[in-house]
């Protein structure tokens, strides 16, 4: 069983909390208050993304290298948008890293 990154968790935590700060400030009309939100969450996304890719260099295993690779390009794509988060495709590879991880 591999361990996951404990930024990984955080990065993803973070992530959601701000997208979650972000849209309660943009529905109060708080500009300052959302600004701040969607820039922590992006470095969020970055923390999550670059732990995903240093999570796959140090993989011996070539498809949980390939899988790690993906996930990190997947979620450097993303912004701290919702419609940015293609939840199908993040699924999917979460599918594949939890299979690899089980065997």
């Amino acid at each position: 069983m591999h361990r996951r990154d404990g930024r990984q968790r955080q990065g993803v935590t973070t992530f959601l909390a701000e997208l979650g700060n972000m849209l309660n400030a943009a529905g109060k009309g708080d500009g300052k208050g959302e600004y701040e939100a969607r820039q922590k969450a992006e470095a969020a996304l970055a923390t999550w993304s670059n732990a995903m890719k240093e999570q796959a260099a140090k993989a011996t295993d070539g498809r949980l290298r390939t899988v790690l690779t993906e996930i990190g390009d997947e979620v450097g794509t993303m912004r701290a948008d919702i419609d940015s988060v293609d939840s199908a495709k993040l699924d999917q590879l979460q599918q594949r890293l939890d299979t690899l991880c089980a065997g």
